[in-house]
């Protein structure tokens, strides 16, 4: 009625006379038709610049995502009859309407993104980023409006031809998304270019476009990488930007987003390595913030680290591209490690953060988690037994000048022997004390074979005259290889795990004694003497020392430090568990936050018991 008589209004009017009557006299028509008459009454009140005619313009882009006439479940075969087509069309006027406007429409294009209907070509595409893009200057809520409707644009394109890829109905249908990240890269190195930095348009629209490039590759699934045309343009063309972006100190987070892409291509792992070295390695360690904060992010993610570190074996790759899988997850954790020298406590708290969630991730692969079925059976027939996957080699080093001089000749000779003979270590307690352990080797005398490469093995591992007394006295001890944790015991051995069994079983029993004696001491002093008092008596009847023992082949040597000191970790470690309410727990759901052997070592290695 408004624009009704009003020369300005004569397009919506004229427009939306056509819509009314065409509605009214067909019972039903193609839903292309029914969006080809209506949604040109949208785009003829967007040119009026009328606020009220806008507003009331709006819900025909709600309605067309709720009435059934408007959508069809099958796509048309024709482009500018699909829905997504005509509705960018139909929307273009909105730049130069007010931001409450725009934030209108794309909020009701958003929700119309969601629809099944929503299907969208490059073409369609390229049309509404470029939109979004122009609208992302705006205030917060159109910023906010455009960019989600450019995300959901972007990741509707990508999986719609990641679908199809899966399902073969077309060939290289995935190539159709190259023009977009040309696009999107042009448009990039544009407005770095740009002289004025300061312009706030200029800083919104790279915010944009960051974000778009990021939201696509993340859109995309790993099978696209079967196009040689595609993975081309990767190298050639996408990373190169993405290192440009890294110059300028943005671009992080696609870094990541890459890897998830492409990190299992072995054919890739150069150009992605060169990323990570700019992001990690080129950047001074006071500046890697961003980069901590996007790998931490990555690792955080239930295949990050897998993606880091998995690459899939192809022969041809091989041939044409060797690659260690582990250089980029080592060039991370030597950034990390130079990170940590940096007074900055924002730094440092991503390193720890990092570092947290790659040893959690290990915990998860050790325990069989976020471990694919395919990834098993690789791995498993890579390494048949648990031995076969152990590491050979002394130590790894990037190159040989960050050996030390006195491992040298030892890693040299390890690989001129090439013995395929293992020594076995055991662990020998000397007369003296308990807490004195060395390693020793079982030269196995009873097999004739070690008699005959006596001769042979001691040339490889002889240690030369040149060195310190007290460098020989370690590097003799040093083991050469890796050994299997299984060792032979002895009947000596036997007899003396016997006799510390015992004696631990004695401590025990008392200690349980005196703590009901404990439980009624308010004093933490006098808690203290009576410790004291505990450790002093139990070594004047039990230790070897003592003149009341009469066998002292049955007892071991131990001292009332050591006594003092065991009986406080044991009250302490009950006290912590206690009051983390360890003991109240089901036993299967009892998981203290130290185990046995750790608390048993930390008691061993005080050097006192």
């Amino acid at each position: 009625k408004e624009s009704n008589g009003n020369q300005k209004y004569s397009a919506v009017h004229e427009n939306a006379s056509k819509a009314l009557q065409f509605m009214e006299s067909y019972s039903r028509a193609p839903a292309s038709d029914y969006r080809r008459q209506v949604l040109p009454v949208v785009q003829a009140s967007l040119e009026t610049g009328s606020t009220r005619l806008c507003q009331q313009s709006v819900s025909i882009i709600h309605k067309i995502g709720k009435d059934n006439r408007f959508y069809s479940p099958e796509l048309e075969e024709d482009e500018p009859s699909w829905l997504t087509f005509q509705v960018c069309a139909a929307i273009s006027p909105l730049p130069a309407l007010s931001s409450d406007i725009q934030t209108d429409y794309l909020q009701a294009v958003l929700s119309l993104s969601y629809h099944s209907c929503w299907i969208v070509s490059g073409q369609v595409t390229l049309h509404l980023v470029s939109l979004c893009q122009e609208l992302s200057a705006g205030q917060a809520a159109a910023k906010a409006a455009a960019q989600n409707v450019a995300a959901n644009t972007l990741t509707a394109f990508a999986r719609h031809l990641c679908k199809e890829t899966e399902d073969h109905t077309r060939k290289r249908s995935v190539d159709e998304i190259i023009p977009v990240f040309q696009y999107l890269c042009s448009r990039t190195e544009e407005c770095y270019a740009e002289a004025d930095k300061t312009n706030k348009r200029n800083k919104a629209e790279k915010e944009f476009l960051i974000c778009c490039l990021d939201t696509t590759i993340k859109s995309l699934h790993k099978k696209v990488t079967e196009s040689s045309h595609f993975c081309t343009f990767l190298w050639r063309s996408l990373c190169p930007a993405v290192i440009k972006l890294l110059v300028r100190g943005a671009g992080h987070s696609i870094v990541c987003t890459l890897t998830s892409l492409i990190g299992h291509l072995e054919s890739h792992r150069a150009v992605l390595e060169a990323t990570f070295h700019k992001m990690m390695v080129q950047t001074p360690p006071q500046k890697r913030l961003e980069g901590l904060r996007a790998i931490n992010r990555l690792v955080g993610e239930k295949h990050g680290l897998m993606d880091l570190t998995w690459l899939d074996k192809r022969q041809e790759d091989e041939d044409r591209h060797p690659s260690n899988d582990m250089a980029i997850l080592i060039m991370i954790l030597d950034s990390l490690e130079e990170c940590a020298n940096v007074q900055d406590g924002f730094i440092l708290y991503e390193v720890v953060e990092v570092i947290k969630k790659i040893c959690e991730n290990l915990e998860k692969f050790c325990n069989g988690e976020n471990l694919d079925a395919d990834k098993v059976e690789v791995i498993n027939s890579l390494y048949d037994t648990l031995e076969s996957s152990d590491y050979a080699g002394p130590h790894t080093y990037t190159n040989d000048e960050d050996i030390p001089e006195e491992f040298r000749f030892i890693i040299q000779d390890s690989l001129d022997a090439k013995s395929n003979s293992y020594d076995t270590s055991s662990i020998a307690t000397t007369t003296d004390s308990t807490n004195q352990i060395e390693v020793s080797y079982d030269s196995s005398d009873d097999s004739e074979d070690s008699e005959n490469n006596t001769s042979s093995e001691t040339d490889a591992t002889q240690v030369p005259e040149s060195l310190q007394d007290d460098t020989k006295l370690w590097l003799n001890k040093v083991p050469k290889c890796l050994y299997s944790p299984y060792k032979g015991v002895s009947e000596n051995d036997m007899k003396q795990i016997e006799i510390e069994r015992n004696n631990a079983a004695t401590y025990h029993k008392l200690l349980k004694n005196r703590m009901f004696r404990l439980n009624s001491i308010r004093s933490a002093i006098e808690i203290d003497q009576k410790i004291q008092e505990f450790a002093s008596q139990f070594c004047q009847d039990f230790s070897a020392h003592s003149p009341k023992v009469k066998d002292k082949a049955e007892v071991t040597i131990m001292n009332a430090d050591g006594i003092y000191l065991t009986t406080y970790r044991v009250i302490h470690l009950n006290v912590k568990l206690k009051k983390e309410g360890h003991y109240d727990q089901n036993q299967e759901d009892q998981f203290p936050s130290i185990s046995e052997k750790e608390f048993v070592e930390s008691i061993l290695e005080s050097g006192i018991l």
